[in-house]
């Protein structure tokens, strides 16, 4: 069964040339087809989808102002087909077998419970929002919605997980997640 390799590794255990395989050598033709089978697996970008559809919006109880909340509720939806991810707990999941570069983007739409609030969204990698994803806007009144597109690229191993981050940095006034995407493409290592 053909297996997900890092790209060095195929490389490493290239077989020989057929210059040195002679035509009847059975066991010669069958490692260059199994190491031509993990090639095209390994070469195959990983990709995934989840999203908050508008008709879920989502609450986040903000109890400390300028806290990061990842947001985690139970209606994300994993787009399919999907390659290499899967949906745990709001967040998308890496389930390649070995570290890949990730180019994540995502949007999010929101509301607050507060007039005038300073809000901040960021992507992030196994609970940890990444800085270099973060977006910051205000909120003028409590029925307004801002929206933002993220965009984050990162390496990845075997079950770590891509989510969205919120944060009200001026006061503890609950965030409503109105809707959300988060898309993640992966380049071989």
């Amino acid at each position: 069964m053909a297996a997900q390799r890092m790209i060095t590794d195929l490389l490493a255990d290239l077989p020989p040339t057929s210059d040195t395989i002679p035509p009847q050598s059975v066991a010669g033709w069958k490692q260059l087809q199994a190491w031509l089978a993990d090639t095209v697996v390994s070469l195959k970008n990983g990709h995934g989808q989840i999203y908050l559809p508008r008709a879920n919006p989502h609450t986040i109880d903000v109890t400390d102002a300028n806290e990061w909340y990842a947001e985690q509720s139970p209606d994300w939806v994993l787009t399919l087909p999907s390659h290499y991810f899967s949906l745990d707990n709001g967040a998308l999941k890496y389930t390649g077998s070995v570290p890949v570069i990730v180019q994540v983007a995502g949007s999010v739409s929101i509301t607050c419970a507060s007039n005038s609030q300073n809000i901040a969204v960021a992507l992030g990698i196994n609970g940890t929002p990444a800085v270099a994803s973060e977006a910051f806007f205000k909120i003028g009144t409590g029925s307004d919605a801002a929206s933002t597109a993220l965009h984050l690229i990162t390496e990845v191993s075997t079950n770590d997980t891509i989510g969205l981050f919120v944060k009200n940095e001026t006061s503890p006034a609950d965030i409503t997640i109105e809707t959300a995407n988060i898309q993640a493409t992966t380049s071989a290592v």
